[in-house]
């Protein structure tokens, strides 16, 4: 009998500690706010790091490359330095 009990109480603090595990993970990924995302999002587009093919994430240094040049011929014609600037700003609003 002693043995049942202490397996019931081991298996009740396994269950505790995954829930709440559980609910501290959920707490962090609700960290960030709608704006702070888009924001990363933007970022990110401008250091080629957006997946620019269903087949290949992470991007190579080629495939970065190659999307920061597309970002900056598509948003950033003529600009002479293609950080986070008015444009980029004005689409995370």
């Amino acid at each position: 009998m002693n043995a049942k009990f202490t397996i019931a109480l081991t298996a009740i603090a396994i269950a505790l500690g995954a829930t709440s595990a559980a609910a501290q993970a959920q707490s962090q990924a609700q960290g960030k706010t709608r704006a702070e995302v888009q924001q990363e999002l933007i970022q990110a587009r401008h250091d080629g790091l957006t997946q620019s093919s269903p087949t290949r994430y992470p991007p190579n240094a080629q495939q970065i490359a190659q999307n920061k040049a597309r970002h900056q011929a598509g948003t950033h014609r003529g600009e002479p330095s293609a950080s986070v600037d008015q444009h980029d700003l004005m689409t995370s609003r």
